[in-house]
């Protein structure tokens, strides 16, 4: 969610909550990069890690 937000120029929810309703192109292209990471967060999530 963060490259997603980065490479929009702005915060992640506010592009998905703003700039989709304007039709933006960075929005669109961070909405669907945060959407794509959670897709492949959930289909691989990280190994548990073992505290000392």
């Amino acid at each position: 969610m963060g490259i997603g937000g980065v490479l929009a120029l702005g915060c992640s929810i506010g592009q998905g909550l703003g700039g989709l309703s304007t039709l933006s192109l960075s929005s669109l292209i961070a909405c669907l990069g945060i959407l794509l990471g959670a897709r492949i967060g959930a289909k691989y999530p990280l190994p548990p890690t073992s505290s000392p």
